[in-house]
């Protein structure tokens, strides 16, 4: 009777291993299936739209606007400050289920967009300065997701960008190589 039971346990074991290994590789999604999603702490929306159950291509844009005062004591006035930032990207991004419900995702994307910003000093003396600067680049992220639904998904991503910048009111140009974490994502997958 022992030896029945123990057979029985073990392959109860093994139907319910090979149904959570059969979960965790299942494909996440299905190829046509769309999406959007936010990076919440950047303003970043995006696209996606999938061609193959793992692989996505992605469409963001990044839009801001921000306005600042700051006392400039020295001067006994402030520093106005006015920034507006356009980005758009285009990519692919592949998600690798790793477990139920949860998948590893990588991608590359590649960015162009443009900061302007304006600043007024008042006090004295006053003055006004403006400049703007047209970028483009590419960044890698890796990251992963929490699929509590079909529908819904949460992660975090890492990038490592690479940025060249123009600057036009003093004609600079530059190249930077910098990271960045997204620590929280949300999509709507339908």
């Amino acid at each position: 009777m022992k030896k029945a039971l123990v057979a029985v346990a073990v392959v109860a074991m093994s139907v319910c291993v090979g149904r959570a290994e059969a979960q965790a590789t299942a494909e996440p999604f299905h190829a046509g299936e769309w999406g959007i999603e936010t990076d919440v702490t950047t303003n970043n929306g995006s696209v996606l739209r999938f061609f193959t159950p793992r692989t996505a291509l992605i469409l963001g844009a990044t839009a801001t606007h921000t306005n600042f005062n700051q006392q400039n004591g020295a001067n006994n006035g402030e520093i106005k400050t006015e920034d507006n930032v356009l980005n758009f990207s285009l990519g692919v991004r592949h998600h690798s289920p790793i477990a139920p419900g949860i998948s590893a995702i990588t991608g590359v994307s590649a960015f162009i967009g443009s900061l302007q910003e304006h600043r007024e000093f008042t006090g004295t003396p006053q003055r006004t300065d403006s400049y703007r600067s047209d970028y483009y680049g590419a960044f890698g992220e890796i990251g992963a997701q929490y699929m509590p639904s079909n529908h819904v998904a949460v992660g975090v991503a890492y990038r490592l960008n690479m940025r060249h910048d123009k600057i036009k009111s003093i004609e600079e140009k530059g190249t930077q190589f910098s990271t960045s974490f997204m620590p929280v994502r949300v999509s709507l997958y339908f």
